[in-house]
């Protein structure tokens, strides 16, 4: 994203060092996603093909990662710099944005899954249940 225009203004002291402390622990749970991502993923890749799952969760949580970490680096540079103090928060929280857009989708996706698993499941069991005479 191209750095939005702002009019100069530059937040004040107490304003910064809310900021700087919200980058230091998105920064920290950027990593802690990029390194569980890297784990995750490397754990599915050594016991594939059951492992896909582990593979393509830990891709994901890799990306996640980074959106957070950008977001992080934002937020750090309307701290560090003059004259963007609201073009880089803007980018801040666009990747904020973007990050936690994902994280909605994957979840609906997964209840998606799940509910479908358990309907098959409940239908399996019916289905045996019934051939077997159990009532």
């Amino acid at each position: 994203m191209n750095m939005p225009e702002s009019g100069g203004y530059e937040f004040s002291v107490a304003e910064n060092d809310i900021l700087a402390r919200t980058a230091f622990w998105v920064t920290w749970w950027a990593w802690i996603a990029i390194i569980g991502g890297i784990l995750t993923a490397v754990s599915g890749i050594f016991t594939m093909p059951a492992g896909i799952g582990g593979l393509v969760g830990g891709g994901l949580a890799l990306l996640l990662g980074m959106y957070f970490r950008d977001s992080a680096r934002a937020m750090r540079a309307v701290v560090d710099t003059a004259g963007n103090d609201i073009g880089h928060l803007m980018i801040a929280v666009e990747k904020i944005g973007a990050a936690f857009k994902v994280y909605v989708i994957l979840f609906i996706i997964g209840m998606v899954l799940f509910i479908g698993a358990m309907i098959l499941a409940l239908s399996v069991y019916t289905n045996l249940s019934a051939a077997q005479g159990v009532g």
